[in-house]
């Protein structure tokens, strides 16, 4: 049976909606502006060109994926940390962790990703990625088969800032 509630504005209600209605903050999260490669190339264009694929390069959506899977915790998130208290200081701080939060999981959504998902690496990237961690220039220790991951700058420059 549906119940109707009737919620009455009062000073002390308009006072919080204005209150919240003031606070405009939010999180971004990924590759932020000024991110470069030793050689000056952007850090973002690479991650877009990851992200949607481009002529040769397959799509390898890390970000939309991380979103998918943890969007709805990091909401949740949100709510426990705000926790009725709508002040500017407590909702910064409630964006501020989520931020912390979404970061760890892009990451982490990076390093779990499958070397075939959607296609391996080209024989030919594999066999570039190997001359130049052998020659000190790409980062040892990364399999070459690994999609996502060569020199780790883009691992690396994964942030979040608390905008408002």
């Amino acid at each position: 049976m549906l119940q109707v509630v009737t919620v009455r504005r009062g000073k002390v209600l308009d006072k919080y909606l204005k209150k919240i209605a003031q606070i405009k903050t939010g999180a971004r999260v990924g590759i932020l502006n000024g991110a470069t490669y030793p050689d000056g190339l952007s850090v973002a264009t690479v991650a877009y060109i990851n992200e949607n694929g481009e002529m040769r390069n397959p799509r390898r959506p890390f970000m939309h994926r991380t979103m998918e899977q943890n969007g709805e915790k990091w909401i949740k998130g949100i709510k426990n940390t705000v926790n009725g208290n709508f002040s500017e200081a407590n909702v910064i701080k409630a964006y501020d962790f989520a931020g912390q939060v979404a970061k760890a999981d892009m990451i982490n959504t990076i390093k779990k990703w499958s070397p075939d998902d959607p296609r391996p690496n080209a024989p030919a990237t594999i066999a570039a990625k190997a001359r130049k961690a052998h020659s000190g220039k790409g980062t040892t220790g990364i399999d070459p088969n690994r999609v996502l991951i060569d020199t780790t700058t883009m691992i690396q420059s994964i942030d979040y800032e608390v905008v408002k």
